[in-house]
This record gives structure tokens, sequence and C-alpha cells, in this order.
């Protein structure tokens, strides 16, 4: 079953929701912030927001085929930041209208916390931002994910910038054999929102790599 990447399109976007919302079931801070099952008005919010999101030129989103079925099993999304922004911009805040069903305050509180991060770390500096990366846990383990990952990597050593994100548990050797390096730990106190213990992301850059 080859897989194929390739830059994804508006029409791609309900498939892409869908990929990312199956796979909160894998963390456990996205399960308190969007309990199943999700209304379908909610859904299209979603959709509605990374189309807006898809629009901006800065943004580019990413999907990997299943050749034999032809569905998309996972997608990513980067944030180019090619050049140094002013303050005003990076720390603009804006307010979503999450939707139905949700756990505004672990959401509200969950995106706050990321921003901070951000903020802190890479402040108004170029860099590739990898916002969101999501495999279907039925397609995981088969190679998505790493190319997700390096068609990012590849953009930040063709431009000379670091990458950026914050990793899940699920995700971080995956981001370690990829070349990024802890920075900082993102704790979120799951017993907030009736859930058990701390749920730990890790802030990683990557920096980026001269051609060989």
């Amino acid at each position: 079953m080859p897989l194929e990447l390739s830059k994804a399109s508006e029409d791609d976007l309900p498939r892409i929701i869908h990929v990312q919302f199956t796979a909160f079931a894998d963390d456990a801070m996205s399960r308190i912030m969007f309990p199943t099952p999700t209304p379908a008005s909610t859904l299209e919010k979603a959709v509605n927001r990374a189309r807006e999101d898809m629009r901006n030129p800065d943004v580019t989103f990413t999907k990997v085929v299943d050749t034999d079925s032809g569905d998309i099993i996972a997608f990513g999304k980067w944030v180019i930041y090619k050049h140094e922004r002013p303050e005003e911009e990076w720390t603009k805040e804006t307010k979503r209208d999450w939707g139905e069903g949700t756990n505004v305050e672990a959401a509200d509180t969950f995106i706050g916390a990321v921003n901070q991060k951000r903020r802190k770390i890479m402040a108004g500096k170029a860099h590739c931002l990898l916002q969101i990366l999501d495999t279907l846990p039925s397609h995981q383990r088969r190679g998505a994910g790493t190319q997700l990952i390096k068609w990012g990597v590849d953009v930040g050593d063709k431009y000379g910038i670091p990458c950026y994100l914050e990793a899940s548990p699920a995700g971080y050797h995956l981001y370690r054999k990829c070349g990024f390096e802890d920075v900082e730990n993102l704790d979120m106190d799951l017993t907030k929102w009736g859930g058990k213990g701390t749920h730990r992301y890790v802030c990683m850059i990557r920096p980026a790599q001269k051609p060989e």
C-alpha cells in the first residue's frame, strides 16, 4: 500500500478534519477538549477555520494518501515564517469559536499555554512551525508522519531557518528521530477537568541544516 505526499486543497478539508478528530482519541488532553461524539456543527466549524487558514499564504496543508484506497490517512499543517515579524503580529490573540460539545475552558487554556510557549521560545524569529500533524490510528507506523515532517524540514533547510513544534507523547520519539531537540516542557494538569495526572508536551526545535 504505497503512500503519496502532496499539498492539500480546500476540497480535502472535510477528510482532513475527520483525520484530526479521529486522531484526538490518542491524546488525553484532546479527549478532554473534544469529547466524543463530536457534533456535525463542530466539525463544520473546524473545516471553516481550516479553510480560512489555508488561504493564508504562509500556511501549507500537506496530506498523505494511501494510493490503494485513495484515502487521506494523515496530514500536516505548516506555517512558514520566512522573515522576522513585528511584535504586534506575533503577540496578537485570536478568540476561537470552538463549537458545540467542546470543553471551551480546557481548549482555551491549552491554546493559551501553547501560544505563550511559542512567544517565549520563537517570538518573531523566522522559522517553520509544525502546527498540526495527525495520522489515523489505523495507519500509524507506516511512515506517513516521517514524510510530513520531512516536507517541512526541507523547507526550513532551503531558507536556512529552524523548525519548531510541540510534541505530544505519541509523537515525541518520531520527532527526535527526525532531528528535533528538546527545548522546554509544556505540562497540562488534567485533574482540572476530571482527568488523571499531568499530560506533558515537549517544545522542540530542529536547527536548519546546510545542504551536503
